[in-house]
């Protein structure tokens, strides 16, 4: 045995009582039968029911994959009865050596210690008087289960199924058998599609899941997290080996469980491999996926593919229902979950050629065809058996109030609120707190924040407002601590401290109103605001409208420069952000990952009274005041783009940011005769240059000598003369835009104060927008006069709440 490493099951807490089973007899029960109940009894209530009350056991069938050999109870029983026939009359001595490890027989030893015995267990002691069989069908068992379970709903033999798979065999048996076939890693990881993959890290497990017919599951009000299409399962035939394997056997799987779900391959999303975890078989799974796939007009790269063995290990006989769960709820989350452990994707595979990508990042799942979201789930076994499953999400909303949807249960810090109408409410408040924590209260982060926040916001005004961010319960004592000796200090009206604790006596709510910023193109990268996208739905959606209201504009849809498949060099990355920053690109993915921030502030209840966009940014400016509809921006913005980049020509020019007010940064520029123009006056500290390639390049070595000057992040050199020609362009576009008047106080880039109140103006003022220098600085100083004192910047980087100390130099 060369590998010691693998994946077990730690202590479950069992109640025999709770089953009817006397607990003398647990010493004589395969202990993985017993967890199993446990599985299946939190797979019912899971969906909805109670243990024996809301489930009509007549027609409920138990299904589940196991076997592979014979567990530590069975090896124990096998050891004693076999010591006779080696030792002869020594028997009894050698016994009382191995002192009570050998176990006892007793009546319940025999079905105790069978593995084909788990289902009738949970059919026993649920009252389940559907079918009941275990089906071994190696690393397939429990798909082989699944495909006997659809089959028993199709037929109308049952009316409930419960399926998985059981596999707790992970003893010295296993592990000489995997090291004589060489199937486990050395290395002691899983790493599936991975150019240096080397085997499989076994593991054991139990997992379950309850089926039903769909219309029987609405009817019930089930809790339904994907819909079973079709079931194919083949064999590989003759081969030169038995156990090696065989692309054609798995096509023959592919190709009937898409017949049979009536589904195209090129609307599956994500396909949960069985991955081996070796170079061959992960390159013959590859190509068996490839030649199908491609022959069914699949795109190049369209596909995540990965395997949860990188996370769990290889579970064996519960491998491919425990696939069935990640689809499942990767499809009901609408979030492609990542594979580990992938640092250069097997290139044997011939990925780039291929359907499919290597997943190794958590992403968004963005769906804007109008077909819904498919997955696929691989399991093979030794032998020659494969199975693939195709699954469905479910669109159904009658169960719209589930909190289930959240795909996030942990994050690495959370946010605590405190509110109160004094120091001494806000101190009380702590030590309430404190002395829970002093006598052993162990609350989940997450619990006490919301706690907090549904106490604070309840009764009266509450002006006083502390926060604290923490990372553990211990993190969040010690800043307590700190907090309590900052309140303590009347002296002390404010507390801004780095490590995450903040008050002010003089909240700026009181003092003026919300002011939004907008920002424009130049801070887009790639994966911008994935996290939010992952976990809001509303996020989602917004770059589904877009790339919706974009179709056929691009060569491909937006979400994918924004999201696109994981790379794995610095060249694959640096291409990437390259196709992001082109103009056409750039500006309506600023303006969708902006409209989905201003829909999550808005969602929180955090509404501005006067808004304003950097550059690009102003278009989303105007959107929020609802002088277009979203569809619209994105439209105007795919435009602007456009044409820009169409009035570049062969010198796109370029734009740096120059550390310097604008009459020292004009002085200098005059010398290039109107090839380099001022852009953005973004404050007295920081003015942009824009212009020819050639003269900003000249321009930015000359300012080095005396200041810092950086070349940005820019396909086009915008406010510049060299984007002139666009203006005629994007007026006549404007002008089939139907444009509303502001709901609340916009300001302009170009004019420094509030937008006029006629949609013929604003659209001038947005054309004039193109070539004009941004005031950015002093647009921000007119809403100040105007009686912002909050300023958010809402853009690809999340939010910045910040006083626009930066931009206003020495005003208060």
């Amino acid at each position: 045995v060369y590998s010691k490493w693998g994946g077990f099951i730690g202590d479950v807490p069992f109640d025999p009582l709770a089953y009817g089973i006397p607990p003398n007899s647990l010493a004589s029960i395969e202990p993985i039968q017993l967890i199993t109940l446990e599985v299946v009894r939190a797979a019912l209530e899971d969906a909805g029911y109670s243990l024996n009350d809301d489930v009509d056991g007549e027609r409920t069938s138990v299904i589940l994959g196991a076997g592979g050999g014979a567990g530590d109870l069975a090896v124990g029983y096998v050891t004693r009865s076999t010591l006779p026939t080696l030792f002869g009359d020594s028997a009894p001595e050698i016994v009382s050596r191995f002192d009570g490890m050998l176990p006892e027989w007793t009546e319940d030893s025999f079905a105790g210690m069978l593995m084909n015995v788990t289902a009738g267990r949970v059919a026993n002691r649920f009252d389940f008087g559907g079918l009941n069989c275990t089906i071994d069908a190696a690393c397939a068992s429990s798909l082989a289960a699944l495909h006997l379970a659809v089959k028993e709903l199709e037929t109308g033999s049952s009316d409930i199924v419960i399926t998985g798979g059981v596999d707790g065999l992970n003893n010295p048996f296993a592990y000489k058998a995997f090291s004589s076939a060489e199937a486990l890693s050395p290395s002691g990881r899983c790493r599936p599609y991975d150019a240096d993959a080397d085997g499989i890290a076994i593991s054991e497990g139990v997992a379950a899941i309850v089926l039903k017919r769909l219309s029987d599951a609405e009817r019930d009000g089930d809790r339904i997290y994907g819909v079973i299409r079709g079931v194919g399962a083949s064999s590989d035939g003759k081969s030169k080996g038995l156990t090696a394997p065989r692309p054609e056997g798995q096509v023959r799987a592919l190709r009937r469980a898409y017949a049979k779900a009536n589904v195209s391959p090129s609307t599956v999303g994500l396909i949960e491999g069985h991955g081996t975890g070796t170079v061959a078989g992960d390159r013959a799974e590859v190509e068996a996926l490839t030649q199908f796939f491609k022959s069914q007009g699949a795109e190049i790269q369209d596909c995540a593919l990965g395997s949860v063995k990188s996370m769990i290990g290889h579970t064996k006989c519960t491998a491919g229902i425990a696939g069935i769960i990640k689809v499942a709820l990767a499809l009901h989350h609408k979030v492609l979950p990542p594979t580990l452990g992938v640092e250069t994707p097997n290139p044997s595979a011939n990925f780039l050629d291929s359907p499919f990508y290597v997943n190794s990042e958590s992403r968004p799942w963005i769906n804007s065809a109008d077909s819904t979201r498919h997955g696929g789930i691989s399991a093979f076994g030794f032998g020659g058996t494969n199975f693939h499953v195709v699954v469905e999400e479910y669109t159904g909303a009658y169960l719209e109030s589930d909190l289930s949807s959240a795909p996030l249960h942990e994050w690495p810090s959370e946010l605590f609120i405190w509110r109160s109408d004094s120091r001494e409410g806000l101190i009380g408040s702590l030590a309430v707190v404190e002395k829970a924590l002093d006598t052993g209260a162990k609350p989940e982060l997450r619990d006490l924040a919301y706690t907090l926040s549904l106490a604070g916001n309840t009764g009266g005004d509450k002006p006083l407002c502390l926060a604290i961010v923490a990372d553990s319960l211990d993190n969040l004592r010690q800043k307590l601590t700190w907090a309590r000796e900052g309140l303590n200090d009347p002296t002390q009206v404010e507390i801004d401290d780095p490590r995450g604790i903040f008050f002010t006596a003089n909240p700026l709510i009181q003092q003026g109103d919300i002011a939004f910023l907008f920002p424009g193109q130049g801070s887009q990268y790639v994966n911008m605001l994935r996290d939010l996208a992952i976990q809001f739905p509303i996020v989602r959606e917004c770059f589904e409208n877009a790339d919706k209201a974009l179709e056929g504009q691009l060569p491909k849809p937006l979400s994918s420069y924004i999201f696109p498949p994981p790379t794995f060099t610095e060249i694959e990355g640096k291409a990437r952000q390259a196709e992001l920053t082109q103009a056409r690109v750039a500006q309506p993915g600023m303006g969708v990952v902006n409209v989905a921030m201003y829909k999550v502030l808005d969602g929180l209840g955090i509404k501005p009274k006067y808004t304003a966009g950097h550059s690009y940014g102003e278009f989303v400016a105007l959107y929020s005041a609802g002088v277009f509809t979203e569809e619209d921006l994105y439209r105007i913005s795919a435009a602007r783009g456009r044409f820009i980049e169409d009035s570049a020509g062969d010198d796109p020019g370029a734009m740096a940011a120059i550390e310097g007010d604008a009459s020292f940064v004009k002085s200098v520029i005059a010398q290039f005769n109107g090839d380099v123009v001022l852009a953005n006056l973004n404050s007295p500290r920081q003015t942009v240059i824009s212009g020819t390639l050639e003269g900003v390049e000249k321009s930015v070595d000359i300012f080095k000598q005396e200041t810092r000057a950086t070349k940005l992040p820019v396909a086009v050199a915008y406010h510049s003369p060299l984007v002139a020609k666009a203006e005629t362009k994007l007026a006549d576009f404007l002008s089939t835009i139907e444009f509303g008047l502001p709901n609340n106080d916009v300001f302009s880039n170009i004019e420094a104060k509030k937008h006029p109140d006629d949609a013929e103006s604003i659209s001038n003022i947005l054309v004039k927008q193109l070539t004009s220098p941004v005031r950015w600085a002093e647009e921000i100083e007119a809403m100040y006069d105007a009686g912002a004192r909050i300023f958010v910047e809402v853009g690809p980087r999340g939010v910045l709440t910040r006083l626009p100390a930066d931009i206003l130099g020495d005003r208060p």
